[in-house]
């Protein structure tokens, strides 16, 4: 039997752009063995949009900015990731795959009563209060992947090796302005900030002077030598007191590959330690007696009292979890691989199992269209990590080689999200055959 010209190269066509099905699954891959990187990086607010700084003349006004504000006040948030990996697709029936990456977030929030003081300003019989919330993790991470099909599920699991570097749980600072008719003034601050990380903080930041007293005479190059050896030491430690999750999908295909649901989670399972930590705690107040306000207007100085506490080091650990996971989710094909909808419904909690736990609902709705899996375009919009985004995803797939990349709109707020108000940018770059 002979093959025409048009056969053949339909057929190589075929063998070069479709996907690997070896299983049917709401997460597809595009090669039986393939290894590559993804990053992600962005940052946004809630208030100011790409309009407001995107103008010939910059104006700042304190009472429009004040009057824009939401009433939680300002919230900046940052989030970075990255990822490099290999899988194998073993006899169409199991795949395994190793991973390495890092990730990190963080937001800060000033509350709006010190916006209203600042755009206002401080009459007398005037009082606000205000507050100032802080968070930040930093992890790396390392595992396994595993995923095959029983009794028609398709089963994934990803034990993940996570070390955490820094840590600043939710932390939350108050501050007060108050005048009296008489004209009293009085004013207050409080604060205790701790920093949890993986290498020793006093060292850093600490005054240093029962190191320098025990090397004072020494030589330079055998200090130098030892400083190495040290640095050395705090990263084999701190690699070595990482934790341990479960990350885990369940699916089943309820109309071949048109239609697959199924559930998603991440389980903590033994939590990572930061062996050291810094602390300080701040009380302060600023006051003066009746018609003091005036005397200050005058040019008169306030009496004041401050209380800042010695910065205290501690090398006890502290012991944290990633967030953990739960939700649904689903792929839709009405016509194969030409159009997809992919959605997801969850939750997650930041700080399981702390006294900063915090838990928020997670969504996602995207909408995939291809030509023939060798170019992709992505729109969606989803909620995670208490962060709106807007994305638009692109790929070119020549099989052997793919490039995803792709922009996002962001911010804490769902219409400021649509603004401009913050951005996110994603790269992806796969081989393999």
């Amino acid at each position: 039997m002979t093959m025409n010209l048009k056969s053949i190269s339909t057929f190589a066509a075929i063998a070069l752009f479709a996907p690997v099905f070896a299983f049917s699954e709401i997460h597809e891959y595009n090669r039986r063995v393939e290894f590559g990187m993804e990053a992600e990086a962005g940052f946004s607010n809630n208030v100011v949009s790409a309009s407001d700084v995107l103008v010939k003349e910059l104006v700042i006004d304190l009472q429009e900015f004040d009057d824009k504000l939401p009433r939680h006040g300002l919230t900046t948030e940052f989030m970075l990731e990255e990822n490099n990996y290999f899988n194998m697709d073993i006899n169409g029936k199991f795949r395994l795959g190793f991973f390495a990456g890092a990730s990190g977030s963080g937001y800060l929030n000033l509350g709006r009563g010190m916006f209203d003081f600042l755009a206002k300003g401080l009459e007398v019989g005037d009082s606000y209060e205000a507050t100032m919330n802080i968070y930040t993790d930093l992890y790396l991470n390392a595992g396994a992947s595993f995923r095959t099909n029983i009794g028609g599920l398709g089963i994934t699991l990803k034990p993940t090796y996570f070390v955490p570097l820094v840590y600043i749980p939710n932390t939350k600072a108050t501050f007060s302005w108050d005048t009296s008719s008489s004209g009293k003034l009085q004013a207050k601050a409080k604060a205790n900030l701790s920093v949890y990380s993986a290498v020793n903080l006093e060292k850093l930041f600490g005054d240093g002077d029962e190191e320098d007293d025990e090397t004072e005479g020494g030589n330079e190059g055998d200090d130098e030598d030892e400083s190495d050896l040290q640095i050395k030491e705090e990263i084999m430690n701190a690699l070595s007191r990482g934790g341990v999750d479960l990350t885990f999908g369940v699916e089943y295909p309820f109309i071949g590959r048109v239609l697959e649901a199924g559930i998603y989670g991440r389980i903590p399972l033994i939590p990572g330690k930061l062996d050291y930590s810094m602390s300080k705690e701040i009380n302060a107040s600023v006051y003066t007696s009746e018609n003091g306000l005036i005397d200050v207007i005058n040019g008169n100085s306030p009496e004041t009292e401050m209380d800042v506490g010695d910065t205290t080091y501690s090398d006890e650990p502290y012991k944290l979890h990633r967030p953990l996971k739960f939700g649904f989710e689903g792929v839709y094909r009405p016509h194969g691989d030409t159009f997809l909808v992919y959605s997801m419904l969850g939750f997650a909690i930041r700080s399981p199992f702390s006294n900063s736990v915090k838990m928020y609902p997670e969504y996602a709705v995207t909408g995939t269209a291809k030509f023939y899996n060798f170019l992709g375009l992505t729109l969606g919009m989803k909620y995670t990590d208490m962060v709106f985004s807007n994305q638009l995803n692109f790929m070119i797939n020549t099989h052997i080689f793919e490039l995803d990349t792709g922009v996002a709109l962001r911010s804490p707020h769902f219409f400021r999200s649509f603004t401009g108000a913050g951005a996110s940018v994603y790269v992806a770059l796969k081989f393999g055959i």
